[in-house]
């Protein structure tokens, strides 16, 4: 699994665009100084739901990666590979401080979660004012499939339904868009013919996520890098598999 996250062209392109988001969004101190005054002004990152830690590489460019996952031998595995911090724990209760986080990255979490209104006010307390959230969760429940259902999650998000749980978490909408957009109508056409079985079993089924030819993954990679760029310059993508939010807490 952890070889598919790094090569498989969906995770690759998630991970830009976290780069390109966290270029825009999280502060621009200098990140790699040992002097006391710059280390505490240094952005804390935190990243919830951070499996085995394929978005280290990308977060530490911006500030003190820790990691938050709910999985023992995730973090085992994370920690083998970089020398991070880590915490095991719930995301529904988040063992941190008040105001003690910069910025949090929560990408693809929180449909996995029985109470996703309690994940955000955790979000919420946790942050410091004017910290900031970068969030992606699934989006449409009309493409619910096999892969919702192996993957353990609880829900898919109408853009609505999103921006209502951010607004009673208290938390502004600075950056609100789909993504996956391209690829969306292939989609939507495959998973109105292909209806999960009433009362299936994750170990019944078979996920989307595996092993792509390297000329179809450069392509699907190609396709998400141009979307990537088109958010960056400020782009609102229409509909699109997943929905991305950036929210701030206020100061």
């Amino acid at each position: 699994m952890d070889h598919l996250e790094e090569e498989h062209w969906w995770f690759k392109g998630r991970r830009m665009l976290l780069g390109k988001l966290l270029e825009k969004y999280a502060s621009d101190l200098p990140i790699n100084s040992q002097s006391t005054e710059q280390c505490i002004t240094t952005p804390l990152i935190l990243d919830i739901g951070s499996g085995t830690g394929g978005n280290i590489p990308i977060i530490k460019k911006y500030g003190r990666v820790l990691d938050l996952e709910y999985s023992r031998d995730a973090l085992v595995f994370a920690r083998t590979k970089y020398p991070v911090q880590t915490i095991q724990a719930d995301a529904q209760v988040v063992p941190m401080t008040d105001r003690s986080v910069d910025i949090v990255v929560m990408l693809d979490v929180l449909e996995h979660l029985d109470e996703d209104a309690k994940a955000l006010s955790e979000v919420y307390r946790i942050l410091k004012p004017g910290g900031t959230l970068i969030l992606t969760v699934p989006a449409y429940p009309r493409l619910w499939s096999a892969n919702d259902v192996v993957n353990h999650h609880r829900r898919r998000y109408m853009a609505g339904q999103l921006q209502a749980l951010m607004q009673e978490a208290k938390l502004d909408i600075i950056r609100f868009t789909h993504w996956n957009f391209i690829l969306f109508p292939l989609l939507l056409l495959a998973r109105t013919f292909r209806k999960v079985p009433e009362g299936a079993r994750p170990q019944d089924l078979k996920g989307d996520i595996g092993e792509v030819p390297e000329s179809a993954n450069t392509l699907l990679l190609k396709v998400l890098d141009m979307e990537n760029r088109m958010i960056s310059r400020g782009a609102t993508l229409p509909f699109g598999v997943t929905l991305v939010c950036v929210a701030r807490k206020p100061e």
